[in-house]
């Protein structure tokens, strides 16, 4: 059984990761944030951080499979591995979690969460302020986009171009070589 202990210590380990996730992730949690509660002003450094310990807590899942690989006995072997499949259950959860409080950080940081709990607009100008502030943002962005994507088909373009060429210097090269 000496064999696993490498394997015991990266489960502690492991469980000790997931546990700081989840205590960074718990307070950003959209399920139970109301409306009039807002973010914590550390709300995108915990996601971030969130996000490192899960890169830390793969990359230690993966040491886990190959010492449960490892091992020669068979029954040790069916145990560690079922153990590394819940490990990967876990973390598939945390990530969902993850992405679910990055998606609501981003939706708040654009005003689009109080657009939507009020309607799209309320009757206040507070409200067609931020609207407007959430839009303006929007439209930048979709203007960034836009040049990212004409960039991308002017590259495309050249790529084709750059491929062309190249077969045209194939096909002379090839003539070349009958020739010789």
């Amino acid at each position: 059984m000496s064999s696993s202990i490498p394997f015991e210590r990266y489960d502690e380990e492991f469980l000790s990761l997931t546990e700081q996730v989840t205590s960074k992730l718990r307070p950003l949690d959209p399920s139970t944030a109301s409306s009039s509660t807002s973010l914590p002003p550390t709300a995108e450094a915990d996601v971030k951080m969130a996000h490192n310990l899960l890169l830390q807590a793969d990359d230690l899942l993966k040491q886990m499979g190959l010492e449960a690989r490892g091992v020669d006995d068979a029954a040790v072997k069916r145990d560690l591995l079922a153990k590394v499949r819940v490990c990967k259950t876990r973390l598939a959860n945390l990530r969902d979690d993850y992405e679910s409080a990055k998606n609501h950080i981003d939706r708040s940081s654009l005003g689009l969460n109080e657009d939507i709990e009020l309607g799209g607009s309320n009757g206040s100008g507070g409200g067609r302020n931020r609207t407007n502030g959430s839009k303006e943002r929007l439209l930048s962005n979709t203007d960034t986009l836009q040049s990212q994507s004409d960039t991308l088909a002017n590259a495309r373009s050249i790529m084709a171009e750059t491929e062309g060429v190249a077969l045209e210097i194939t096909e002379e090269l090839g003539r070349h070589r009958e020739t010789i």
